[in-house]
């Protein structure tokens, strides 16, 4: 979450202010409730200055419940909520870490343009946490991005995240390319990815994914700052299996899986894997 947040966002500000005039668009969701559950197979864990920690397999769980209601008619909008994340980790007992956890409420501020999000400012107050959570836990990373309108098929996004527990800030930059009605472009980093609607209610999606957040967890007996992240490669099926309600099936590879304890310089590296995750997702 960058911490030149702010400004990004101000810029969306500046270049959708100039289009607010258009007609409205349909509500968003005013309630909205996603959960995830993911896993990635056995890779060897290893220390660059210590060699190899045993073998490894991941799996981390989401749930997240959010509110959105409208600044007076809109296209502004203001959300609260709450969100829990698991990372369970199995083998490598050297790592001296089973698990890395976060309990947080949810906080944004959205901009909405012809039904969709286009500038977000969003803070995530909370404990991030290994096996134990304790007073300074607590983090509240923001995340600010923004698309910058260039012509009606082609967009740019700039935005970036930061937090407390964080080693760096995480940029968000690059284009959205609506190829037509059913094929869009997202040159994004760090998540790019080609959506492809297949049918009404299928959709296609082939792209990069980054989870992952700061921490105050162990190493070995040394409390210390943390900052995990996982990159998986994936292709994913969605099924609206109802108005408001779809399902997502993903299966590729987990491509990096990083424990980086920036404080006392101790950076460990996971071998790739293969990754399979699944979601739902309720609005109404």
């Amino acid at each position: 979450m960058a911490r030149s947040a702010a400004g990004f966002f101000a810029l969306g500000l500046v270049a959708f202010g100039l289009r607010a005039e258009e007609a409205a668009p349909p509500a968003p969701a005013a309630d909205v409730l996603t959960a995830t559950v993911a896993a990635a197979g056995s890779s060897r864990l290893v220390d660059p200055a210590g060699g190899p920690l045993g073998r490894q397999s991941q799996f981390d769980a989401n749930l997240s419940v959010l509110e959105r209601r409208p600044i007076g008619a809109g296209p502004w909008y203001y959300g609260w909520g709450v969100e829990s994340q698991q990372y369970v980790f199995t083998g490598a007992p050297a790592l001296g870490l089973d698990r890395l956890q976060e309990v947080a409420g949810q906080l944004s501020l959205e901009y909405f343009l012809k039904g969709e999000a286009v500038a977000a400012l969003t803070v995530r107050p909370g404990l991030y946490f290994g096996n134990h959570a304790g007073a300074s836990s607590w983090d509240a990373p923001v995340q600010a991005v923004s698309g910058i309108p260039i012509t009606e098929a082609f967009s740019g996004v700039v935005g970036g995240s930061d937090g407390r527990l964080f080693h760096h800030a995480i940029p968000i930059v690059g284009a959205v390319w609506t190829l037509s009605p059913s094929v869009r472009v997202e040159a994004v980093y760090p998540e790019p990815a080609l959506i492809v609607t297949l049918r009404p209610d299928w959709e296609f999606r082939l792209g990069g994914e980054l989870t992952g957040d700061g921490f105050l967890a162990s190493a070995g007996t040394t409390r210390t700052r943390l900052e995990y992240y996982s990159y998986r490669v994936l292709a994913a099926l969605t099924y609206r299996i109802a108005p408001g309600a779809k399902l997502t099936l993903g299966v590729g590879a987990e491509v990096e899986r990083v424990f980086d304890f920036y404080e006392i310089g101790r950076r460990l590296h996971a071998r790739p894997s293969a990754s399979v995750e699944f979601g739902l997702e309720l609005r109404r």
